[in-house]
């Protein structure tokens, strides 16, 4: 049995922006539309496709602040909010295309077309990774683990990152979360990179210093208590094990 290729988020920033030119370049402008929404609002590839203008739009031509949109893989109602280069994205959009969504095509589909749509952009997707010589595997369903990815790196110090990220993707568990996103492989190649330094270091003869300074990430109220607890307790080795046993056990894992 054929195992499964894993794809990847974009790993790298440039990257995103060569597949933005591609689609550009190609003038495929529902095809960097749907690009663009997958990278900003972490949808699957079947939900963002589906999308009609009534989604987007109040009856009035209002936007819409969230989107509300049942799931096509688990039937869920969630309710996304819609950022403000969405909206900067439609409107490259509907100048590119002549497609107006307050006339009569209020309840059509943004993306019209057949039903193998989803097809359809996977191919113009795949094209435009090869042309971009894209050097990890990324598919249509890298845009949401992107999401999520860039969520973790643009709030590194927030210790609620990957909860917040697990209740976005309905996922069971934070490991989960991490493995998706691409968090727990990005740690694997590290740890092979920096042992690979190492034995460089060891066949090429040069001296080998190994770090290991523990760095654990807790809860700001959990820190906040274990330092008015550290302040209560008396100055000795018995309170400071104490205090970094507490550590310990309310660290938050990744």
């Amino acid at each position: 049995m054929a195992r499964k290729t894993e794809c990847y988020p974009f790993w790298n920033l440039e990257d995103i922006k060569k597949m933005i030119d591609g689609f550009t370049n190609k003038e495929q402008w529902h095809w960097r539309l749907a690009f663009m929404i997958g990278l900003l609002m972490g949808r699957r590839v079947g939900d963002t496709l589906s999308l009609k203008w009534s989604d987007l739009y109040h009856h009035d031509g209002k936007h819409r602040t969230y989107l509300e949109i049942e799931e096509e893989k688990t039937g869920k109602i969630t309710y996304v909010f819609i950022p403000a280069l969405v909206w900067k994205e439609i409107e490259l959009y509907v100048d590119m295309t002549g497609i107006n969504p307050s006339t009569n095509n209020y309840n059509n589909s943004i993306f019209p077309g057949t039903d193998r749509k989803d097809a359809a952009y996977r191919e113009a997707f795949k094209k435009v990774a090869k042309e971009a010589k894209i050097p990890y595997n990324v598919n249509t369903h890298s845009t949401r683990k992107t999401f999520g990815y860039y969520g973790i790196k643009l709030h590194p110090y927030d210790p609620a990152n990957l909860d917040t990220l697990q209740r976005f993707f309905g996922h069971s568990s934070r490991e989960m979360t991490a493995n998706y996103i691409g968090l727990s492989q990005e740690k694997q190649d590290k740890y092979s990179n920096d042992w690979a330094n190492v034995m460089e270091d060891i066949s090429e003869g040069r001296p080998v210093a190994i770090e290991n300074t523990p760095v654990v990430t807790i809860k700001s109220n959990d820190l906040r208590d274990i330092i008015i607890k550290a302040l209560k307790m008396p100055d000795n080795t018995d309170s400071l094990n104490s205090v970094l046993r507490k550590v310990e056990e309310i660290q938050i894992a990744y």
